[in-house]
């Protein structure tokens, strides 16, 4: 096929996930005009369960003229709980004082609430969206060739610039990098949604809860309005079942998670908590991408993400008038450690007291990492430390 019968695009995207719409959002919010996404879905359908981001993230978004804070739900805390007795470890508040030092809410949402807004925005701006485009090839291109993208249906795509957001199976990077491949953690969750009212005896099902148990460990919190509570219940199985050969999630059923836990010896919470799970239920393979030397670009920064991998490669500029950038991004992952790694910056008043506060924070966590007792626990926000009773001062 000739270069006449390809898309003449700017910026292409690839991938209408959470990494690739709010790229987008930032490219067609900046005044960057051409920016197209392709997604290999059909349509863009309700996949995964929730999502949680902090307050530097909401603040970015709402630069970028979406408020999750209309529709998101925010945690009153953040708690720490035993795997079998359901004891509160450590608690931390995350609702009306956080939102005062951030800025911003912290939030939650179900994935596709979330997603549905990004794409209403992203269409106000320009952002041309397509779905049934699934990637088969990528021509980087050259100094005199711009970059050209294959698809399964469809015309194919030239572009000045790719991003690559399909995805830790991602068929931009198979195309580019092969050697970077994903690798498994050995780990396996569980993922759903549970109604609220089917599980009245879930404890403080409005916070944001981690329970800590031996190779094991579950998150939950309740998204959008709060009558559903997400599931996140992770294992590790003695080894990898057979589908993670050819892909990173399978169909979950719920009897099979719930004899799981409860074999180990989970709190009936979180077990009736997995029995009422239901929307999207899948095993998910969790997974990272390390860095890969190319020879044609510079290896990036990657995290050892649990559910979905972080950012894989960064390919700094090819050579002449073209001026190509190739930016591999794998996952949503990547765009929230990005933006909630900068801080607000704190009023100049509250400066001299909050070093004083974190500085006996950092001490207290140094000797508890070195395994020292040190008589003091965590209330309320991370500054705020009280001794227990009894303790020397």
């Amino acid at each position: 096929m000739s270069n006449l019968d390809a898309q003449q695009v700017r910026i292409a995207i690839v991938g209408a996930g959470m990494t690739g719409l709010t790229a987008a959002l930032t490219l067609a919010a900046s005044g960057v005009q051409g920016v197209a996404v392709f997604e290999a879905a059909h349509a863009l359908e309700e996949v995964g369960a929730g999502i949680a981001i902090g307050g530097n993230a909401v603040r970015v978004l709402q630069a970028l003229g979406v408020n999750p804070a209309r529709f998101g739900h925010t945690p009153p805390a953040l708690e720490f709980r035993s795997w079998d007795n359901a004891k509160i470890l450590s608690s931390t508040s995350i609702g009306p004082g956080y939102t005062h030092d951030m800025g911003a809410p912290y939030l939650t949402f179900h994935r596709s609430t979330l997603q549905q807004a990004f794409v209403q925005r992203a269409r106000t701006l320009g952002v041309d969206l397509t779905a049934d485009r699934r990637l088969v090839a990528v021509d980087p291109g050259s100094d005199e060739r711009r970059a050209r993208l294959e698809f399964a249906h469809g015309a194919p795509v030239e572009a000045d610039i790719v991003i690559a957001a399909d995805g830790i199976r991602s068929a931009t990077r198979a195309c580019i990098v092969p050697a970077a491949r994903p690798r498994y953690s050995g780990e396996i969750a569980f993922r759903g949604v549970v109604p609220a009212e089917r599980v009245p005896a879930y404890p403080s099902p409005e916070n944001l809860s981690i329970w800590c148990g031996p190779r094991t460990h579950a998150v939950n919190y309740a998204v959008d309005d709060g009558q559903l509570v997400n599931l996140f219940a992770v294992f590790r199985p003695a080894s990898l079942p057979p589908w993670t050969a050819n892909s990173n999630r399978q169909r979950g059923e719920r009897a099979e998670a719930v004899s799981n836990f409860a074999g180990r010896g989970w709190h009936q919470s979180i077990v009736d908590l997995i029995a009422a799970a239901e929307g999207d239920l899948h095993y998910w393979a969790l997974t990272s991408i390390h860095r890969v030397a190319t020879g044609r670009g510079t290896p990036d920064a990657s995290s050892d993400d649990g559910a979905e991998a972080a950012v894989g490669l960064r390919f700094e500029r090819f050579p002449g008038r073209t001026g190509l950038w190739l930016l591999v991004v794998i996952s949503f992952v990547s765009v929230w450690v990005i933006v909630c790694g900068h801080a607000r910056p704190p009023a100049p008043a509250q400066v001299g007291a909050k070093a004083t506060a974190r500085r006996s924070a950092s001490a207290w966590l140094k000797r508890r990492a070195q395994g020292q007792r040190s008589g003091m626990r965590r209330v309320g926000r991370p500054e705020r430390l009280t001794r227990r009773p009894g303790t020397a001062k």
